[in-house]
Protein backbone atom coordinates (compact mmCIF):
# COMPACT_ATOMS: atom_id res chain seq x y z
CA UNK A 1 0.00 0.00 0.00
CA UNK A 2 0.93 3.62 -0.64
CA UNK A 3 -0.35 6.02 1.38
CA UNK A 4 -3.53 3.86 2.58
CA UNK A 5 -3.96 3.55 -1.44
CA UNK A 6 -4.09 -0.07 -3.25
CA UNK A 7 -1.30 -0.11 -5.95
CA UNK A 8 -2.85 -1.67 -8.59
CA UNK A 9 -0.90 -4.46 -10.39
CA UNK A 10 1.74 -5.98 -8.02
CA UNK A 11 0.96 -9.02 -8.33
CA UNK A 12 -1.96 -11.25 -9.28
CA UNK A 13 -2.53 -15.15 -8.98
CA UNK A 14 -4.91 -17.24 -8.63
CA UNK A 15 -5.10 -20.58 -6.93
CA UNK A 16 -7.67 -23.01 -6.01
CA UNK A 17 -7.31 -25.92 -3.90
CA UNK A 18 -10.29 -28.52 -3.68
CA UNK A 19 -10.50 -31.25 -1.16
CA UNK A 20 -13.18 -33.95 -0.94
CA UNK A 21 -15.58 -33.88 0.56
CA UNK A 22 -15.97 -29.65 1.82
CA UNK A 23 -15.10 -27.51 3.13
CA UNK A 24 -12.70 -26.64 0.86
CA UNK A 25 -9.95 -23.14 0.47
CA UNK A 26 -10.07 -20.63 -2.49
CA UNK A 27 -6.94 -18.38 -1.80
CA UNK A 28 -6.37 -15.68 -3.91
CA UNK A 29 -3.24 -13.21 -3.88
CA UNK A 30 -4.71 -10.39 -5.89
CA UNK A 31 -2.61 -7.10 -5.28
CA UNK A 32 -0.33 -7.85 -2.82
CA UNK A 33 -2.80 -9.36 -0.40
CA UNK A 34 -3.41 -12.95 0.33
CA UNK A 35 -6.96 -13.79 0.89
CA UNK A 36 -8.43 -17.27 2.10
CA UNK A 37 -12.05 -17.98 1.78
CA UNK A 38 -12.96 -21.04 4.14
CA UNK A 39 -16.00 -22.83 4.51
CA UNK A 40 -16.84 -23.14 8.22
CA UNK A 41 -19.65 -24.75 9.82
CA UNK A 42 -18.63 -22.82 13.01
CA UNK A 43 -16.47 -23.02 15.50
CA UNK A 44 -17.39 -26.61 16.68
CA UNK A 45 -17.58 -28.16 13.72
CA UNK A 46 -16.13 -31.50 14.16
CA UNK A 47 -14.33 -31.27 10.80
CA UNK A 48 -10.80 -31.87 10.17
CA UNK A 49 -9.35 -28.14 8.38
CA UNK A 50 -7.39 -28.91 5.61
CA UNK A 51 -3.41 -28.54 6.38
CA UNK A 52 -1.93 -25.38 4.48
CA UNK A 53 0.00 -26.86 1.71
CA UNK A 54 4.44 -25.73 0.66
CA UNK A 55 2.54 -23.64 -1.72
CA UNK A 56 0.49 -22.04 0.33
CA UNK A 57 3.25 -21.26 3.01
CA UNK A 58 5.19 -19.79 -0.23
CA UNK A 59 2.35 -17.15 -1.40
CA UNK A 60 2.04 -16.23 2.31
CA UNK A 61 6.09 -15.46 2.41
CA UNK A 62 5.23 -13.15 -1.22
CA UNK A 63 2.78 -10.86 0.30
CA UNK A 64 4.93 -10.33 3.24
CA UNK A 65 7.87 -9.44 1.13
CA UNK A 66 6.03 -6.95 -1.31
CA UNK A 67 6.54 -3.75 -1.19
CA UNK A 68 4.48 -0.74 -0.57
CA UNK A 69 2.69 -1.99 2.65
CA UNK A 70 2.28 0.31 5.42
CA UNK A 71 0.91 0.29 8.57
CA UNK A 72 1.61 4.06 9.72
CA UNK A 73 -1.41 6.20 11.01
CA UNK A 74 -2.59 8.66 8.09
CA UNK A 75 -5.33 11.46 8.51
CA UNK A 76 -6.06 10.11 5.07
CA UNK A 77 -5.97 6.21 5.62
CA UNK A 78 -9.71 4.59 5.70
CA UNK A 79 -10.54 1.13 7.25
CA UNK A 80 -11.50 -1.52 4.26
CA UNK A 81 -14.06 -2.67 6.28
CA UNK A 82 -16.01 -1.41 9.78
CA UNK A 83 -17.43 -4.04 11.68
CA UNK A 84 -19.64 -3.18 14.87
CA UNK A 85 -20.34 -5.96 16.96
CA UNK A 86 -22.87 -5.92 19.70
CA UNK A 87 -24.36 -8.55 22.06
CA UNK A 88 -27.50 -8.29 23.56
CA UNK A 89 -27.57 -8.10 27.55
CA UNK A 90 -24.38 -8.22 28.92
CA UNK A 91 -22.54 -5.76 31.36
CA UNK A 92 -18.97 -5.13 31.44
CA UNK A 93 -18.78 -6.79 34.57
CA UNK A 94 -18.90 -10.63 32.94
CA UNK A 95 -15.69 -10.04 30.74
CA UNK A 96 -12.48 -11.33 32.10
CA UNK A 97 -10.48 -8.10 30.37
CA UNK A 98 -12.86 -5.61 32.36
CA UNK A 99 -12.15 -7.62 35.82
CA UNK A 100 -14.75 -10.58 35.55
CA UNK A 101 -14.35 -13.65 37.46
CA UNK A 102 -17.25 -16.07 36.21
CA UNK A 103 -17.25 -16.83 32.12
CA UNK A 104 -13.91 -17.58 30.37
CA UNK A 105 -13.61 -15.33 27.54
CA UNK A 106 -10.52 -15.42 25.80
CA UNK A 107 -11.29 -13.51 22.28
CA UNK A 108 -12.20 -10.58 23.89
CA UNK A 109 -8.86 -10.24 26.04
CA UNK A 110 -7.19 -10.61 22.86
CA UNK A 111 -9.16 -7.72 21.07
CA UNK A 112 -8.05 -5.55 24.26
CA UNK A 113 -4.76 -6.86 23.87
CA UNK A 114 -4.50 -6.31 19.95
CA UNK A 115 -6.46 -2.88 20.42
CA UNK A 116 -8.00 -0.19 22.43
CA UNK A 117 -10.42 -1.04 25.63
CA UNK A 118 -12.82 1.66 27.34
CA UNK A 119 -12.94 1.90 31.16
CA UNK A 120 -16.13 4.36 30.57
CA UNK A 121 -18.52 3.58 28.11
CA UNK A 122 -22.20 3.71 28.44
CA UNK A 123 -24.94 2.45 26.78
CA UNK A 124 -28.87 3.11 27.31
CA UNK A 125 -30.27 0.89 30.01
CA UNK A 126 -32.80 -1.87 27.33
CA UNK A 127 -32.48 -2.71 23.92
CA UNK A 128 -34.21 -0.29 21.69
CA UNK A 129 -32.66 3.54 22.82
CA UNK A 130 -29.50 1.82 22.80
CA UNK A 131 -29.97 0.57 19.12
CA UNK A 132 -31.74 3.50 17.73
CA UNK A 133 -28.59 5.30 19.69
CA UNK A 134 -26.47 3.37 17.37
CA UNK A 135 -28.18 4.40 14.37
CA UNK A 136 -28.60 8.02 14.39
CA UNK A 137 -26.04 9.26 16.63
CA UNK A 138 -28.98 11.08 18.70
CA UNK A 139 -29.97 10.67 22.18
CA UNK A 140 -33.57 8.81 22.53
CA UNK A 141 -35.64 11.59 23.56
CA UNK A 142 -34.75 13.10 19.98
CA UNK A 143 -36.01 9.94 18.33
CA UNK A 144 -38.87 8.76 20.78
CA UNK A 145 -37.39 5.74 20.69
CA UNK A 146 -37.19 5.61 24.99
CA UNK A 147 -38.60 2.20 25.60
CA UNK A 148 -38.61 -0.95 24.26
CA UNK A 149 -41.28 -2.22 22.13
CA UNK A 150 -42.01 -4.23 18.60
CA UNK A 151 -44.02 -1.51 17.45
CA UNK A 152 -41.54 0.76 17.32
CA UNK A 153 -40.89 2.72 13.84
CA UNK A 154 -37.62 4.66 13.71
CA UNK A 155 -38.37 7.78 11.83
CA UNK A 156 -35.97 7.67 7.93
CA UNK A 157 -34.80 10.71 9.26
CA UNK A 158 -32.86 9.16 12.55
CA UNK A 159 -31.70 6.19 9.96
CA UNK A 160 -28.15 7.72 9.65
CA UNK A 161 -25.40 5.39 9.93
CA UNK A 162 -26.10 2.80 7.10
CA UNK A 163 -26.43 5.87 4.58
CA UNK A 164 -23.66 7.89 5.71
CA UNK A 165 -21.56 4.62 5.22
CA UNK A 166 -23.48 4.15 1.95
CA UNK A 167 -22.56 7.31 0.78
CA UNK A 168 -19.08 6.93 1.84
CA UNK A 169 -18.63 4.19 -0.77
CA UNK A 170 -19.23 1.03 1.73
CA UNK A 171 -21.43 -1.95 1.17
CA UNK A 172 -23.56 -2.25 4.03
CA UNK A 173 -25.18 -4.81 5.84
CA UNK A 174 -27.39 -5.03 8.68
CA UNK A 175 -27.93 -8.76 10.55
CA UNK A 176 -28.86 -9.83 13.58
CA UNK A 177 -31.42 -8.04 15.89
CA UNK A 178 -32.80 -4.98 14.87
CA UNK A 179 -35.87 -3.84 16.71
CA UNK A 180 -36.36 -0.52 15.47
CA UNK A 181 -39.05 -1.08 13.60
CA UNK A 182 -41.88 -3.68 13.55
CA UNK A 183 -41.79 -7.20 10.84
CA UNK A 184 -43.96 -5.75 8.23
CA UNK A 185 -41.63 -2.62 7.58
CA UNK A 186 -38.11 -4.06 7.86
CA UNK A 187 -38.56 -3.28 4.16
CA UNK A 188 -37.52 0.25 5.82
CA UNK A 189 -34.26 -1.02 7.25
CA UNK A 190 -32.72 -1.10 3.07
CA UNK A 191 -35.07 2.13 1.85
CA UNK A 192 -34.76 4.39 4.84
CA UNK A 193 -31.73 3.39 6.54
CA UNK A 194 -29.70 2.53 4.02
CA UNK A 195 -28.36 -1.14 4.41
CA UNK A 196 -28.07 -2.65 1.33
CA UNK A 197 -28.75 -6.01 2.81
CA UNK A 198 -30.07 -7.12 5.88
CA UNK A 199 -30.74 -10.66 7.46
CA UNK A 200 -32.84 -9.84 10.87
CA UNK A 201 -34.09 -11.53 13.26
CA UNK A 202 -38.21 -11.04 13.35
CA UNK A 203 -38.14 -11.25 17.07
CA UNK A 204 -41.00 -13.80 16.69
CA UNK A 205 -40.28 -17.17 18.04
CA UNK A 206 -37.86 -18.39 20.19
CA UNK A 207 -34.57 -16.77 18.91
CA UNK A 208 -31.95 -19.97 19.23
CA UNK A 209 -33.43 -22.90 17.61
CA UNK A 210 -36.54 -21.72 16.39
CA UNK A 211 -35.41 -18.14 14.91
CA UNK A 212 -37.41 -16.70 12.74
CA UNK A 213 -35.82 -14.01 10.32
CA UNK A 214 -36.26 -11.85 7.49
CA UNK A 215 -33.78 -11.05 4.35
CA UNK A 216 -33.51 -9.17 1.22
CA UNK A 217 -31.27 -11.50 -0.36
CA UNK A 218 -33.06 -14.10 -2.56
CA UNK A 219 -29.85 -16.75 -2.19
CA UNK A 220 -30.41 -17.03 1.78
CA UNK A 221 -32.51 -19.74 2.85
CA UNK A 222 -32.76 -22.48 5.04
CA UNK A 223 -31.09 -25.16 2.99
CA UNK A 224 -28.45 -22.57 1.19
CA UNK A 225 -27.00 -20.87 4.12
CA UNK A 226 -24.30 -23.01 4.98
CA UNK A 227 -22.81 -22.57 1.71
CA UNK A 228 -23.37 -19.37 0.48
CA UNK A 229 -20.45 -17.04 0.18
CA UNK A 230 -22.35 -13.58 -1.02
CA UNK A 231 -20.64 -14.52 -4.27
CA UNK A 232 -23.94 -13.77 -6.02
CA UNK A 233 -26.34 -11.24 -3.78
CA UNK A 234 -29.75 -10.98 -5.75
CA UNK A 235 -32.27 -8.76 -4.44
CA UNK A 236 -35.72 -10.12 -3.21
CA UNK A 237 -38.81 -8.51 -4.85
CA UNK A 238 -36.90 -6.48 -7.95
CA UNK A 239 -35.02 -4.72 -4.94
CA UNK A 240 -37.83 -2.81 -3.13
CA UNK A 241 -36.82 -3.68 -0.03
CA UNK A 242 -39.30 -6.29 0.52
CA UNK A 243 -37.74 -9.55 2.49
CA UNK A 244 -38.38 -13.16 2.29
CA UNK A 245 -38.92 -15.21 5.70
CA UNK A 246 -36.50 -17.64 6.60
CA UNK A 247 -37.00 -20.21 9.24
CA UNK A 248 -34.54 -21.51 11.10
CA UNK A 249 -35.81 -24.14 12.96
CA UNK A 250 -33.27 -27.09 13.94
CA UNK A 251 -30.19 -24.95 13.79
CA UNK A 252 -28.66 -22.59 16.30
CA UNK A 253 -29.10 -18.85 15.07
CA UNK A 254 -26.26 -16.86 16.43
CA UNK A 255 -24.20 -20.08 14.48
CA UNK A 256 -25.76 -18.71 11.05
CA UNK A 257 -25.80 -14.99 11.84
CA UNK A 258 -22.15 -15.09 12.48
CA UNK A 259 -21.17 -17.31 9.31
CA UNK A 260 -23.10 -14.91 7.35
CA UNK A 261 -21.20 -11.51 8.89
CA UNK A 262 -17.80 -13.27 8.62
CA UNK A 263 -18.89 -14.55 4.57
CA UNK A 264 -20.06 -10.90 4.17
CA UNK A 265 -16.52 -9.39 4.97
CA UNK A 266 -14.45 -12.26 3.29
CA UNK A 267 -16.39 -11.54 -0.31
CA UNK A 268 -16.23 -8.17 -0.08
CA UNK A 269 -12.24 -8.07 0.76
CA UNK A 270 -11.96 -10.64 -2.05
CA UNK A 271 -13.57 -8.07 -4.57
CA UNK A 272 -11.86 -4.99 -3.17
CA UNK A 273 -14.97 -3.33 -1.95
CA UNK A 274 -15.21 -1.48 1.78
CA UNK A 275 -17.68 -2.61 3.63
CA UNK A 276 -19.96 -1.98 6.78
CA UNK A 277 -21.52 -4.24 9.06
CA UNK A 278 -24.02 -3.69 11.85
CA UNK A 279 -23.64 -7.24 13.69
CA UNK A 280 -26.15 -6.54 16.32
CA UNK A 281 -26.17 -10.30 18.23
CA UNK A 282 -28.10 -12.25 19.67
CA UNK A 283 -26.86 -13.72 22.26
CA UNK A 284 -26.61 -13.84 25.31
CA UNK A 285 -30.36 -12.53 26.16
CA UNK A 286 -32.59 -14.80 28.21
CA UNK A 287 -34.40 -17.21 27.18
CA UNK A 288 -31.34 -20.07 28.61
CA UNK A 289 -30.74 -22.55 25.57
CA UNK A 290 -27.72 -24.36 25.99
CA UNK A 291 -25.68 -23.29 23.01
CA UNK A 292 -23.76 -26.39 21.04
CA UNK A 293 -21.65 -28.62 23.02
CA UNK A 294 -22.60 -26.47 26.38
CA UNK A 295 -25.16 -27.71 28.95
CA UNK A 296 -26.38 -26.01 32.76
CA UNK A 297 -27.89 -26.89 35.73
CA UNK A 298 -29.00 -23.64 36.66
CA UNK A 299 -29.76 -20.43 34.37
CA UNK A 300 -26.78 -18.66 35.87
CA UNK A 301 -24.51 -20.88 34.49
CA UNK A 302 -26.31 -21.15 31.35
CA UNK A 303 -25.68 -17.44 30.79
CA UNK A 304 -22.06 -17.70 31.47
CA UNK A 305 -22.20 -20.69 29.24
CA UNK A 306 -23.64 -18.12 26.27
CA UNK A 307 -21.16 -15.53 26.91
CA UNK A 308 -18.44 -17.53 26.72
CA UNK A 309 -19.80 -18.58 23.59
CA UNK A 310 -20.56 -15.45 22.24
CA UNK A 311 -16.94 -14.60 23.07
CA UNK A 312 -16.03 -17.66 20.85
CA UNK A 313 -18.25 -15.57 18.10
CA UNK A 314 -15.88 -12.76 18.18
CA UNK A 315 -12.82 -14.50 18.28
CA UNK A 316 -14.83 -16.60 14.88
CA UNK A 317 -14.63 -12.65 13.30
CA UNK A 318 -11.24 -11.79 14.32
CA UNK A 319 -9.98 -15.28 12.59
CA UNK A 320 -11.78 -15.24 9.56
CA UNK A 321 -10.80 -11.54 8.66
CA UNK A 322 -7.11 -12.73 9.39
CA UNK A 323 -7.41 -15.94 7.19
CA UNK A 324 -8.14 -13.24 4.08
CA UNK A 325 -5.33 -10.70 5.33
CA UNK A 326 -8.30 -8.25 6.17
CA UNK A 327 -8.07 -7.59 10.12
CA UNK A 328 -5.07 -4.93 10.07
CA UNK A 329 -6.91 -2.63 7.73
CA UNK A 330 -10.81 -3.71 9.93
CA UNK A 331 -11.97 -1.02 12.17
CA UNK A 332 -13.41 -3.71 14.63
CA UNK A 333 -15.60 -2.60 17.00
CA UNK A 334 -17.47 -4.71 20.04
CA UNK A 335 -20.25 -3.82 22.23
CA UNK A 336 -23.05 -4.28 24.12
CA UNK A 337 -26.40 -2.79 24.40
CA UNK A 338 -27.44 -2.64 28.32
CA UNK A 339 -26.21 -4.10 31.25
CA UNK A 340 -27.17 -8.27 32.69
CA UNK A 341 -31.03 -9.28 33.07
CA UNK A 342 -32.43 -8.75 36.88
CA UNK A 343 -31.95 -12.43 37.73
CA UNK A 344 -28.36 -12.62 36.50
CA UNK A 345 -25.08 -11.43 37.98
CA UNK A 346 -21.47 -11.14 37.92
CA UNK A 347 -18.76 -11.86 40.34
CA UNK A 348 -16.01 -8.65 39.67
CA UNK A 349 -13.00 -7.27 40.62
CA UNK A 350 -10.41 -8.03 43.11
CA UNK A 351 -12.45 -8.12 45.98
CA UNK A 352 -14.64 -10.47 44.22
CA UNK A 353 -18.01 -8.26 44.64
CA UNK A 354 -21.23 -9.92 42.92
CA UNK A 355 -22.54 -7.74 40.75
CA UNK A 356 -26.62 -8.50 39.92
CA UNK A 357 -28.14 -7.77 36.80
CA UNK A 358 -29.77 -4.28 36.33
CA UNK A 359 -30.94 -3.84 32.99
CA UNK A 360 -34.11 -1.04 32.85
CA UNK A 361 -31.43 0.75 35.53
CA UNK A 362 -29.71 4.17 35.65
CA UNK A 363 -26.82 2.33 37.17
CA UNK A 364 -23.39 0.84 36.40
CA UNK A 365 -24.63 -2.42 36.59
CA UNK A 366 -27.64 -1.49 33.97
CA UNK A 367 -24.87 1.34 31.90
CA UNK A 368 -21.45 0.10 31.95
CA UNK A 369 -20.50 -2.17 29.27
CA UNK A 370 -17.49 -2.96 27.00
CA UNK A 371 -16.47 -1.42 24.22
CA UNK A 372 -12.96 -2.88 22.84
CA UNK A 373 -11.81 -1.57 19.00
CA UNK A 374 -8.71 -3.07 17.16
CA UNK A 375 -7.46 -1.63 13.78
CA UNK A 376 -4.08 -2.98 13.99
CA UNK A 377 -2.91 0.05 11.15
CA UNK A 378 -4.08 2.33 13.58
CA UNK A 379 -4.94 1.76 17.12
CA UNK A 380 -1.89 1.28 19.24
CA UNK A 381 -1.90 -2.55 20.76
CA UNK A 382 -2.62 -3.06 24.72
CA UNK A 383 -4.32 0.54 25.63
CA UNK A 384 -6.43 1.39 27.84
CA UNK A 385 -8.50 4.64 27.32
CA UNK A 386 -10.19 6.96 30.59
CA UNK A 387 -12.27 9.46 28.54
CA UNK A 388 -15.79 9.05 28.43
CA UNK A 389 -17.95 8.11 26.07
CA UNK A 390 -21.56 6.63 25.14
CA UNK A 391 -23.65 5.16 22.30
CA UNK A 392 -24.39 8.50 20.09
CA UNK A 393 -20.55 8.67 19.60
CA UNK A 394 -20.57 5.31 17.29
CA UNK A 395 -22.52 7.72 14.16
CA UNK A 396 -19.44 10.56 14.20
CA UNK A 397 -16.86 7.84 14.97
CA UNK A 398 -17.66 5.84 11.74
CA UNK A 399 -18.23 8.57 9.44
CA UNK A 400 -14.77 10.53 10.38
CA UNK A 401 -12.77 6.86 9.99
CA UNK A 402 -14.63 6.55 6.73
CA UNK A 403 -13.66 9.81 5.60
CA UNK A 404 -17.74 10.55 5.01
CA UNK A 405 -19.87 13.24 5.61
CA UNK A 406 -23.03 13.48 7.46
CA UNK A 407 -26.33 12.52 4.78
CA UNK A 408 -27.59 15.09 3.50
CA UNK A 409 -31.40 13.81 3.12
CA UNK A 410 -31.10 13.12 6.99
CA UNK A 411 -33.48 16.40 8.65
CA UNK A 412 -31.09 18.92 11.16
CA UNK A 413 -28.21 17.24 11.11
CA UNK A 414 -28.10 16.79 14.92
CA UNK A 415 -25.67 14.42 15.84
CA UNK A 416 -25.19 14.17 19.72
CA UNK A 417 -21.63 12.02 19.94
CA UNK A 418 -18.79 13.00 19.50
CA UNK A 419 -16.17 11.41 16.99
CA UNK A 420 -13.46 8.80 19.32
CA UNK A 421 -11.31 8.36 16.04
CA UNK A 422 -8.59 10.43 17.54
CA UNK A 423 -8.73 8.79 20.75
CA UNK A 424 -8.83 5.21 19.31
CA UNK A 425 -5.71 6.08 17.30
CA UNK A 426 -3.96 7.39 20.89
CA UNK A 427 -4.09 11.18 19.59
CA UNK A 428 -5.04 12.38 22.68
CA UNK A 429 -3.62 15.78 22.14
CA UNK A 430 -6.39 16.07 19.25
CA UNK A 431 -9.18 14.43 21.11
CA UNK A 432 -8.87 16.62 23.63
CA UNK A 433 -10.35 19.11 21.89
CA UNK A 434 -13.17 17.15 21.42
CA UNK A 435 -14.01 14.95 24.84
CA UNK A 436 -17.21 15.40 25.98
CA UNK A 437 -17.59 15.82 29.92
CA UNK A 438 -20.44 13.62 30.82
CA UNK A 439 -22.34 10.40 29.22
CA UNK A 440 -26.19 10.64 28.87
CA UNK A 441 -28.16 7.30 29.22
CA UNK A 442 -31.92 6.69 29.10
CA UNK A 443 -34.98 4.53 29.47
CA UNK A 444 -38.51 5.99 29.39
CA UNK A 445 -38.61 9.70 30.86
CA UNK A 446 -35.95 8.94 33.08
CA UNK A 447 -32.38 9.75 32.47
CA UNK A 448 -28.95 10.46 33.90
CA UNK A 449 -25.66 12.01 33.42
CA UNK A 450 -22.39 11.12 34.38
CA UNK A 451 -18.91 12.03 34.71
CA UNK A 452 -16.36 9.66 36.05
CA UNK A 453 -17.07 10.51 39.79
CA UNK A 454 -20.64 11.88 39.55
CA UNK A 455 -24.55 10.60 38.04
CA UNK A 456 -26.88 13.18 38.57
CA UNK A 457 -30.62 11.99 37.41
CA UNK A 458 -33.33 13.64 36.05
CA UNK A 459 -35.37 13.88 39.64
CA UNK A 460 -32.46 15.06 41.44
CA UNK A 461 -30.55 12.16 43.04
CA UNK A 462 -26.88 12.74 42.78
CA UNK A 463 -24.59 9.66 43.32
CA UNK A 464 -20.69 9.32 43.75
CA UNK A 465 -19.83 6.96 41.10
CA UNK A 466 -16.18 6.98 41.91
CA UNK A 467 -15.89 3.16 42.73
CA UNK A 468 -17.48 1.55 40.07
CA UNK A 469 -20.30 -0.58 40.69
CA UNK A 470 -20.49 0.74 44.51
CA UNK A 471 -22.31 4.01 44.07
CA UNK A 472 -22.78 5.98 47.50
CA UNK A 473 -25.90 8.63 47.10
CA UNK A 474 -25.32 11.95 48.41
CA UNK A 475 -27.74 13.86 50.43
CA UNK A 476 -26.12 17.60 50.26
CA UNK A 477 -23.96 18.67 47.66
CA UNK A 478 -21.83 21.78 47.82
CA UNK A 479 -21.87 22.88 44.03
CA UNK A 480 -19.09 25.32 43.99
CA UNK A 481 -17.25 22.99 45.88
CA UNK A 482 -17.74 20.17 43.37
CA UNK A 483 -16.79 21.37 39.85
CA UNK A 484 -18.58 17.67 38.50
CA UNK A 485 -22.14 17.80 40.20
CA UNK A 486 -22.27 21.77 38.97
CA UNK A 487 -21.31 21.08 35.22
CA UNK A 488 -23.39 17.87 35.35
CA UNK A 489 -26.66 19.90 36.62
CA UNK A 490 -26.13 22.38 34.02
CA UNK A 491 -25.93 19.69 31.61
CA UNK A 492 -29.57 18.96 33.01
CA UNK A 493 -30.65 22.07 33.04
CA UNK A 494 -29.77 22.12 28.84
CA UNK A 495 -31.37 18.77 28.61
CA UNK A 496 -34.49 19.09 29.99
CA UNK A 497 -35.91 21.86 28.23
CA UNK A 498 -34.89 20.03 25.34
CA UNK A 499 -37.03 17.36 26.68
CA UNK A 500 -39.69 18.93 28.14
CA UNK A 501 -42.65 19.24 26.08
CA UNK A 502 -44.86 22.28 26.15
CA UNK A 503 -47.45 22.22 29.18
CA UNK A 504 -45.24 20.03 31.26
CA UNK A 505 -44.86 20.40 34.93
CA UNK A 506 -41.01 19.64 34.57
CA UNK A 507 -40.26 22.97 33.02
CA UNK A 508 -36.66 24.70 34.05
CA UNK A 509 -36.21 27.59 34.71
CA UNK A 510 -32.50 28.42 34.74
CA UNK A 511 -30.11 28.62 31.60
CA UNK A 512 -27.39 27.68 34.43
CA UNK A 513 -26.22 28.14 37.81
CA UNK A 514 -23.42 29.74 38.22
CA UNK A 515 -20.95 30.28 40.82
CA UNK A 516 -20.61 34.20 42.69
CA UNK A 517 -18.50 34.41 45.45
CA UNK A 518 -18.87 30.54 46.73
CA UNK A 519 -22.44 30.58 45.92
CA UNK A 520 -24.18 28.80 43.26
CA UNK A 521 -27.26 31.34 41.91
CA UNK A 522 -29.33 30.81 39.48
CA UNK A 523 -29.06 32.52 35.66
CA UNK A 524 -32.79 32.60 34.33
CA UNK A 525 -33.92 31.40 31.14
CA UNK A 526 -36.32 34.06 30.72
CA UNK A 527 -37.76 32.16 27.35
CA UNK A 528 -38.27 28.73 28.94
CA UNK A 529 -41.56 27.02 28.07
CA UNK A 530 -44.09 26.99 31.00
CA UNK A 531 -42.63 29.78 32.95
CA UNK A 532 -44.18 32.72 33.44
CA UNK A 533 -43.49 35.25 30.65
CA UNK A 534 -41.07 38.32 31.47
CA UNK A 535 -42.49 41.57 31.64
CA UNK A 536 -42.13 42.85 28.07
CA UNK A 537 -41.39 46.40 30.00
CA UNK A 538 -39.27 45.06 32.51
CA UNK A 539 -36.60 42.58 30.74
CA UNK A 540 -34.46 42.48 33.33
CA UNK A 541 -37.39 40.93 35.97
CA UNK A 542 -38.88 37.50 35.58
CA UNK A 543 -41.80 35.79 37.39
CA UNK A 544 -40.72 32.87 39.93
CA UNK A 545 -40.46 28.96 37.49
CA UNK A 546 -40.15 25.79 38.79
CA UNK A 547 -37.51 23.92 38.40
CA UNK A 548 -38.85 20.72 37.97
CA UNK A 549 -36.13 18.64 40.15
CA UNK A 550 -38.01 16.71 42.49
CA UNK A 551 -36.92 16.85 46.33
CA UNK A 552 -36.13 20.59 45.39
CA UNK A 553 -38.97 22.43 47.30
CA UNK A 554 -37.71 26.29 46.93
CA UNK A 555 -37.26 27.85 43.72
CA UNK A 556 -33.91 28.03 42.38
CA UNK A 557 -34.69 31.65 40.76
CA UNK A 558 -37.28 33.32 43.42
CA UNK A 559 -37.62 37.09 41.80
CA UNK A 560 -34.73 38.37 39.96
CA UNK A 561 -34.85 42.27 40.03
CA UNK A 562 -32.36 44.45 38.01
CA UNK A 563 -30.31 41.73 37.24
CA UNK A 564 -29.60 40.93 40.81
CA UNK A 565 -29.50 37.18 41.49
CA UNK A 566 -30.55 36.17 45.25
CA UNK A 567 -30.16 32.58 45.41
CA UNK A 568 -27.89 30.41 47.14
CA UNK A 569 -26.19 27.11 46.47
CA UNK A 570 -26.29 24.10 48.43
CA UNK A 571 -28.21 21.76 46.28
CA UNK A 572 -29.82 19.14 48.81
CA UNK A 573 -31.76 16.10 47.42
CA UNK A 574 -33.66 15.20 51.08
CA UNK A 575 -37.04 15.96 50.26
CA UNK A 576 -37.54 17.87 53.55
CA UNK A 577 -34.65 20.96 52.47
CA UNK A 578 -34.82 23.67 50.15
CA UNK A 579 -32.07 25.20 48.46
Amino acid sequence: RNGGSPKAGLLTVHLSCWSQPQPYIKVELVTGRLLVLKNRHSRHSTMRRPATSPLFNILWMVALLLPGISSKYSLNQTPDGIILMLSDDVGAESFEVYGGKGPKTPHVNQMALDGRRYEYFYSNPVCTPSRSNIISGRYPFRTRMTKNGKSKNMDEEDCVIGQAMQDAGYKTLMIGKWQLHPVENFARIANWCGFDYYFAWTNEGRRYYQGQFETNVEEIKFTTWLTYDWANRTLTHNGNGTGQAVDLTGVYSPDVVGQLARRFAQRMTIEGQKYFIYYPMILPHERIDAPPGTSHDTNQEGFENQITYLDGLVGDMVQDLKDVQAYNETLLMYTSDNGASLDRSGIWGPNNITVDGRKFKLDDAGVRVPLVATWPNVIPPNTVSYTLGDFSDFVPTVIEAANGSYPSNKGTGIVDGTSLLADLAGDLEAHATRERQWAFTQINNDWALRSRTTRYEREGDVYNVTKVYETEQLTTVDLCGDTDALMLLNAGLSLGRKMDRPNSNNAVSCEKLVCLNGEAICEPDCNVANCSICNPSAASECAVCDTGFRNTTAKLCERITGGNLTESTTMSTSSTSST
